[in-house]
C-alpha cells in the first residue's frame, strides 16, 4: 500500500522545522569588528579617481597598473583611463577611442589585449539610418603592449 502526503500537510511540517532551523544557524559574521582590514570596502583613489561623479564599469590591466572606467555626465558616458604611478593614481584621462559618443558598461578580456564596451557610436557598414541603440564595440591594445588602446574600433 502506498502512502502519500498531501501538499498542505507537508507545507505545514516544513513550516514546523525552520524556525529551529534558523534559531540553530549561525551568522556569517558574529562581530565586525574582528574583520580584517582587508575585507572593509574602502573608496578606491579618493580625489583622484573616484571623485563625486558616477563611475563604474572598472577593468585593470592585467599589471593592475592601468584601470579604465565609465564616467557619466548627464546623458554622456565616456570612458577614462588613470595609471599607477610611484606617486599614486594620475588624474583620469579620456580614452583615446572615446568621447565622441556615448560610450560604456567597459570589461577587458583576461589578457588585457581588448577591451569590449557598450556605445551608441554609429555602424557604418547599415546603408540604413539606425535608430539609437547601444552596440558592442572591442578596441585591441596596439604598440608595445604598453597599456595604449588604438582608435580602431570595430562592432563585435
Amino acid at each position: 500500500m502506498r502512502r502519500t502526503i498531501s501538499l498542505p500537510l507537508l507545507a505545514c511540517l516544513f513550516a514546523s522545522l525552520l524556525p529551529s532551523q534558523l534559531a540553530q544557524a549561525k551568522p556569517i559574521r558574529d562581530d565586525r569588528s574582528a574583520t580584517p582590514e582587508a575585507v572593509i570596502p574602502k573608496i578606491f583613489a579618493p580625489g583622484v579617481v573616484s571623485v563625486p561623479a558616477d563611475d563604474g564599469s572598472p577593468a585593470f590591466s592585467p599589471d593592475g597598473k592601468t584601470i579604465f572606467f565609465t564616467r557619466t555626465k548627464g546623458r554622456w558616458e565616456g570612458i577614462l583611463e588613470s595609471h599607477k604611478t610611484a606617486e599614486g593614481w594620475s588624474q583620469p584621462v579620456l580614452a583615446p577611442f572615446s568621447g565622441e559618443w556615448s560610450d560604456g558598461s567597459m570589461g577587458s578580456s583576461p589578457d588585457g589585449s581588448y577591451l569590449v564596451f557598450t556605445s551608441q557610436r554609429p555602424i557604418a557598414v547599415l546603408a540604413t539610418p539606425q535608430k539609437k541603440v547601444a552596440n558592442l564595440w572591442r578596441v585591441d591594445r596596439v604598440g608595445d603592449g604598453a597599456n595604449r588602446f588604438g582608435c580602431r574600433t570595430r562592432s563585435t
